[in-house]
């Protein structure tokens, strides 16, 4: 038997006792032992046993000229580089984080083909390599799910856990303000210690330590992704939060005003209009202190 064929069979761990002993009398045996060994904890999937002589042929060949200490660092270096590739492929990686600024917004496409449509001022992470074993999503702020159906899905913020299977739905979690809106299918929201399962047109909304239902929402998406924030019996914070996050600005409220309740709506891209929208229906003043800050009044 050549040489060629007992590396061949030493890659493949089928050397019989006799082709054991011819190994060892090979030139560089004893280095290509240490390197077997050395790889014992880390093989990778589909390991190509042709591809892995070739590289080690080729490395043996190129250094059969020099001295012993050169082939031990050349393998000292082989085993680096193969335990580092290793190594890449089975450590996590870091979970999928994605924000979106003051005025912008996003779609993200997830690994399962549900998109996720992203307002403004808000953050999704997600574990892309846990992805087949548990769908979760980590949600600060505003997003629109449409979840393929057939696929569990899971949405998590500080205040209450979504799980859907097969939905389109709308899940809002500002500081202590939380809810959720069914435009399709079914929803199962956990608030607390208390359940609730949400189908086509009906809202659930937590709010100091109170928990509402409504039953006739009629819109079929969130007007925030035609560019329109709405809001029916919302604390007025909330709408002032809103306005400074879709138009980059500063509102300075008094603070006896930030719980007054407002329904309405404003549009985002026209700033005069969306401020009037706000400070009409409830009496209020806008003044301009610079050109990024007003003064509701």
């Amino acid at each position: 038997m050549n040489k060629e064929e007992l590396i061949h069979k030493w890659l493949d761990h089928s050397l019989t006792t006799n082709e054991q002993e011819l190994f060892e009398n090979l030139d560089h045996a004893q280095e290509l032992s240490k390197l077997d060994q050395a790889l014992s904890d880390y093989k990778a999937p589909d390991f190509d046993e042709s591809a892995n002589f070739e590289k080690i042929q080729d490395t043996i060949q190129n250094i059969s000229s020099k001295k012993s200490n050169y082939f031990k660092y050349a393998i000292g270096i082989a085993v680096a580089v193969i335990i580092g590739f290793v190594l890449i492929q089975f450590l996590p990686t870091n979970p999928s984080e994605i924000t979106t600024q003051l005025a912008e917004k996003t779609n993200i496409k997830l690994p399962n083909k549900s998109l996720i449509k992203l307002n403004a001022e808000s953050t999704v992470t997600y574990d892309e390599s846990q992805w087949d074993d548990k769908r979760l999503i980590h949600l600060q702020g505003e997003a629109y799910f449409e979840v393929t159906k057939g696929n569990s899905f899971e949405v998590k913020t500080n205040l209450g856990l979504v799980r859907v299977l097969g939905t389109k739905f709308n899940v809002l979690q500002r500081k202590d303000f939380l809810e959720v809106i069914c435009y399709e299918g079914k929803v199962q929201v956990e608030i607390n210690d208390e359940s609730y399962t949400l189908t086509k047109g009906k809202r659930v909304t937590f709010y100091n330590n109170q928990s509402t239902l409504k039953q006739d929402i009629k819109t079929t998406i969130p007007n925030w992704i035609n560019n329109e924030s709405s809001f029916e019996s919302s604390p007025l914070w909330m709408v002032v939060d809103e306005l400074e996050r879709q138009y980059d600005i500063k509102i300075n409220l008094q603070p006896e005003e930030k719980d007054r309740v407002f329904t309405g709506s404003f549009p985002h891209t026209n700033l005069d209009l969306a401020i009037q929208s706000v400070v009409l229906p409830l009496q209020l003043t806008s003044r301009k202190v610079d050109h990024k800050t007003f003064k509701f009044e």
